[in-house]
């Protein structure tokens, strides 16, 4: 891709979400979607409690997670010999890398053969980073035990010293008090691989709540409508906008941007930043996931891709004639 293009691509795509965020400034306008549960979360009817992984009604903010199982089958990725064909979601932008990196994932020991598996598969990025200043795209961490795939960002790029710098991003990362969410702490120790690989944790700029020392959540841990593809996706969008630079500032602002607003505003129920950022999600999933379905070299084991196609295209015209806003222009 050209410096003129990608800057043109930027400067357009940079100035619709600005559009979108001054559309949905108006109190009246998220008053409306409040008003019919637009981009909502579940509500259970016992507890109370909101979450955004079950579907309540055809407005819900996870109604495309069943997409995401479509683009990439669990069978798929648990098959050693299918899923070095299937194409990553990331291959919508020609500077990502267009496969998965696949690492298993478990909270005990890993087997003799898992860590074989992962020293391959990971090789085969470190080496991509020695025809390119960097490596950037979509990793899964699959059980077979838990039948999971989850995706998380990784960014890896060679030091001028020798060995690598390997920072990585999980959108549904989270602590509090004793209880976390964070499978990489156990995938990426340096001793398990060959090389020599510095591993940089990015969730350690994710939001501190502030309750209890030590406490973070990042995005995913609010809205966890099982998009963690997109999640780390538009991680990845917001580096590139930043410059792809590989400094800690550029980082930490990245991470700041994936909440899209003020992360201590943002929460499950529906107010008017949260509402901000769901409908700023939304775009970005169907944007996303339309240009994944109609991408000809992504089409290898992903199914559905017809009635899928229909579907988002239809909530999207629902979506411009109910609020007025086009969710693939934004």
């Amino acid at each position: 891709m050209s410096s003129k293009v990608s800057d043109a691509n930027y400067l357009r795509e940079n100035m619709s979400r600005r559009t979108l965020l001054k559309t949905l400034a108006s109190p009246s306008l998220t008053g409306k979607m409040i008003e019919r549960n637009e981009v909502s979360g579940y509500q259970s009817p016992t507890s109370g409690k909101i979450t955004f992984n079950k579907n309540a009604d055809p407005g819900s903010f996870g109604i495309f997670s069943d997409i995401i199982t479509d683009c990439v089958p669990l069978e798929v990725v648990l098959d050693p010999y299918k899923v070095v064909e299937l194409s990553s979601i990331a291959n919508i932008r020609p500077y990502l890398h267009p496969r998965y990196l696949i690492l298993n994932s478990t909270l005990e020991d890993y087997t003799e053969e898992q860590d074989e598996e992962d020293r391959e598969n990971m090789s085969g990025i470190l080496l991509a980073t020695h025809d390119a200043p960097w490596v950037a795209g979509l990793a899964i961490q699959k059980s077979e035990a838990m039948m999971s795939a989850h995706a998380i960002a990784f960014i890896a790029w060679r030091r001028p010293k020798g060995g690598y710098k390997f920072a990585y991003y999980d959108s549904l990362a989270y602590r509090r008090g004793k209880m976390a969410f964070d499978y990489t702490d156990y995938a990426f120790k340096s001793e398990r691989f060959e090389e020599k690989i510095e591993f940089i944790d990015l969730n350690q700029y994710c939001f501190k709540s502030g309750k209890v020392l030590g406490d973070f959540h990042c995005a995913q841990y609010v809205f966890n409508a099982e998009y963690c593809y997109l999640y780390a996706l538009y991680f990845l969008e917001k580096w590139w906008e930043f410059g792809a630079k590989l400094h800690r500032a550029t980082f930490r602002k990245t991470i700041k941007a994936t909440y899209i607003v003020d992360p201590a505003k943002i929460t499950r129920a529906s107010t008017h930043e949260s509402l901000v950022y769901r409908v700023t999600m939304m775009s970005f999933v169907c944007k996303s996931l339309l240009a994944f379905l109609t991408n000809r070299s992504s089409r290898k084991y992903v199914t559905n891709i017809r009635k899928n196609t229909s579907r988002i295209r239809q909530y999207v015209k629902d979506f411009q004639k109910t609020y007025g806003i086009d969710l693939l222009s934004t």
